[in-house]
C-alpha cells in the first residue's frame, strides 16, 4: 500500500517535471541535462516497482533506491535549482 502510493506520487510528480519543466529549461541548458533525469526517472520508477514485486532482495534495493534518489536530487539541486536561481524574476 504504502510504495503503491509512493509510485503513484512518483508517477505524477515526474509526469510534470517532464510535460512542463524540462521543455523549458532544454531550450536553455540544452537536451542533455534534462534527458539524463528523464533517464533517471524510468530507472527510480522501475526500482521501485521492482521493490514492491520484491524482485531482488530487498536490503538490496532500498540501498539502491536510496542512492538514486540522492543522484537525482544532488542534479537537481545543483544544476535545475541553480539555474532557476540565475533568471531574473518578473
Amino acid at each position: 500500500m504504502l510504495l503503491a502510493h509512493l509510485i503513484g506520487s512518483l508517477s505524477e510528480h515526474f509526469k510534470r517535471e517532464e510535460q512542463f519543466l524540462f521543455p523549458m529549461l532544454s531550450r536553455s541548458l540544452g537536451s542533455g541535462i534534462c534527458d539524463r533525469l528523464n533517464d533517471e526517472h524510468a530507472v527510480i520508477l522501475r526500482v521501485a516497482k521492482e521493490l514492491s514485486a520484491q524482485t531482488r532482495p530487498l536490503e538490496e534495493q532500498l540501498t539502491y533506491l536510496k542512492q538514486l534518489f540522492r543522484t537525482h536530487i544532488s542534479t537537481e539541486e545543483n544544476v535545475l535549482f541553480w539555474y532557476l536561481d540565475l533568471q531574473p524574476t518578473e
